[in-house]
């Protein structure tokens, strides 16, 4: 779900910089499509962190929106994001059955992060 949001999200960035004609730099531009250029310049996919995206999106959102409005990477919120962050990717890629497990406090990690990131987006939208 998060990487459909993400997905979308710098979808909006690119249009909404078109429409209100900001300048999108190249490495913006490749960054919302996820290409970069290798040693030898020639174009190939990016891997770009769930944490990572988070960050541009919201910075960028709050700037092309003209939100005072500034990511606390060490607030308890992004902390426990990055740990939900953590879980996604244990059950999206297991190494050993114990990394399907989901406890109750997994849960409630994850579901007090939704509602955070959702509540940031609502204020740099």
């Amino acid at each position: 779900m998060i990487d459909s949001y993400c997905y979308k999200l710098k979808e909006i960035i690119y249009l909404e910089s078109r429409r209100k004609r900001l300048p999108i730099s190249s490495k913006d531009l490749n960054y919302i499509v996820e290409i970069s250029k290798d040693s030898q310049g020639n174009l190939r996919r990016s891997h770009i962190s769930c944490e990572c995206n988070i960050k541009y999106i919201l910075e960028k959102l709050a700037l092309i929106y003209k939100k005072t409005w500034r990511l606390g990477d060490h607030s308890k919120e992004w902390v426990t994001f990055l740990s939900s962050i953590e879980i996604r990717d244990r059950l999206t890629h297991p190494k050993i059955a114990r990394d399907l497990e989901v406890s109750d406090e997994d849960f409630s990690r994850v579901g007090s992060s939704l509602g955070w990131l959702l509540s940031c987006f609502s204020e740099v939208l």
